[in-house]
C-alpha cells in the first residue's frame, strides 16, 4: 500500500503549480511529464531544473549587485547570504531521514521551487 501511496502523491506533486513556475523551463515541464511518477526520473529532472536555476540566481544576483553603490552591496550581499542558509536550513527539514523516497522528492522540490522564487525576485528587481 505505502508504494502505491508515493507513487500516487509523487503524481500529484509533479501536476500541482508552485507559485515559482513561471520560471520553470519547459524542459523541466516535459521532463516531468515523461518521468510518470518514477522517483528516480522526477528526482533527476529535478536536480537538473534546479542546477539551471542555481546558476540563474547566481547570475542574476551577480549583476544586481554590480548596479548597487557600497552601502547597497552591502545589504544585498547580506540578504543573499541569509537567503541561502535559510534555503539551506528549511530544505533540510524536509528531508526527514524517515520519510524515504517521498522525502527525498519533497526536499528536492523545496531546493528548486524556493531557488526558483529567488530568480523571479532577483530578476525583477533587475527591471
Amino acid at each position: 500500500m505505502r508504494p502505491l501511496l508515493c507513487s500516487i502523491l509523487l503524481a500529484c506533486l509533479a501536476c500541482v503549480p508552485s507559485r515559482a513556475d513561471t520560471t520553470l523551463s519547459t524542459s523541466y515541464r516535459n521532463c516531468m511529464e515523461q518521468a510518470r511518477g518514477v522517483t528516480a526520473r522526477v528526482l533527476d529532472c529535478m536536480n537538473r531544473e534546479y542546477a539551471q536555476q542555481d546558476q540563474r540566481v547566481s547570475a542574476a544576483y551577480q549583476v544586481l549587485l554590480a548596479q548597487q553603490g557600497r552601502p547597497r552591496k552591502v545589504q544585498l550581499h547580506d540578504a543573499q547570504q541569509a537567503w541561502l542558509k535559510f534555503r539551506q536550513a528549511n530544505c533540510n527539514y524536509y528531508a526527514d531521514p524517515n520519510g524515504g523516497n517521498l522525502a527525498r522528492v519533497i526536499a528536492s522540490d523545496c531546493l528548486l521551487t524556493v531557488t526558483a522564487a529567488r530568480v523571479a525576485e532577483l530578476e525583477g528587481l533587475l527591471q
